[in-house]
């Protein structure tokens, strides 16, 4: 499915033209394992917010998102390494992007993402 992503309100900046979406149990579970690269973020949809966590095993590096709601951002991990785990996080989206996205991009917490 392809969905734009952009950071701020209406004409905002765009983050990325497309992702994928990772929006069943399967997709959730698999994630971007065995990825050699990431190619479109991976947009992951919780359908109520709860406590997320992630692992990398079986990953490449690659930067985080964890979003409310509304999209605003309210934690990310930049250059999660391969075998890591990551404590929980409540939210209700997450979006898994190459590592150095967020700081190329200039993501911080509090930003509005939309898409």
């Amino acid at each position: 499915m392809k969905r734009i992503v952009k950071i701020g309100k209406g004409k905002g900046k765009v983050l990325w033209k497309e992702v994928e979406v990772a929006d069943s149990f399967l997709k959730h579970a698999k994630g971007i394992m065995f990825r050699k690269k990431i190619e479109k973020p991976l947009l992951f949809i919780f359908k109520k917010e709860a406590p997320v966590s992630i692992h990398s095993y079986f990953c490449i590096p690659f930067d985080i998102l964890y979003m409310d709601k509304f999209g605003k951002v309210i934690d990310f991990v930049e250059k999660v390494r391969p075998g890591s785990v990551l404590s929980s996080v409540r939210c209700n989206y997450i979006i898994e992007c190459g590592a150095g996205d967020i700081r190329r991009k200039k993501i911080r917490k509090g930003n509005k993402i939309s898409f």
